[in-house]
């Protein structure tokens, strides 16, 4: 994945961390723009149907997350996102990214610090998670 798609993607995991639901909606549909075009590299063809299913559904859940002024919904597709987008990110050269996880719920997220900011439940959790790669 592109750096640009990265950041993306992160701009859009910190706006809803401070539940900023219309940079959200901009964000996400830069991300779904920059990841559409995208060729996905793999030395395997069964790695190669994997991630480019993982990218068509980051892709679509980043379209309908920027359709929706609905914070609690952002939330919903933003989960989606991040179940998918760790396979093509994690061999990415340059900055190092965590995966996190709420162990509440489940859910994941990536971040570029260790420092936890659960954009889920900002307001009740916001320090609830741990990085587990």
């Amino acid at each position: 994945v592109k750096s640009g798609a990265i950041n993306a993607y992160l701009q859009l995991k910190d706006q809803l961390v401070v539940s900023d639901s219309l940079a959200a909606k901009l964000s996400s549909a830069q991300l779904s723009k920059l990841l559409k075009d995208m060729p996905v590299k793999a030395n395997h063809p069964d790695t190669l149907a994997k991630l480019n299913s993982a990218k068509a559904k980051i892709v679509k859940y980043a379209a309908a997350l920027s359709k929706t002024g609905n914070i609690n919904l952002q939330r919903q597709y933003f989960e989606g996102i991040s179940a998918e987008i760790w396979p093509l990110v994690n061999k990415t050269k340059g900055s190092t990214l965590y995966l996190q996880r709420c162990p509440m719920t489940g859910v994941k997220w990536l971040s570029l610090s260790k420092e936890i900011k659960n954009p889920y439940y900002p307001k009740n959790m916001l320090g609830c998670g741990t990085v587990i790669a």
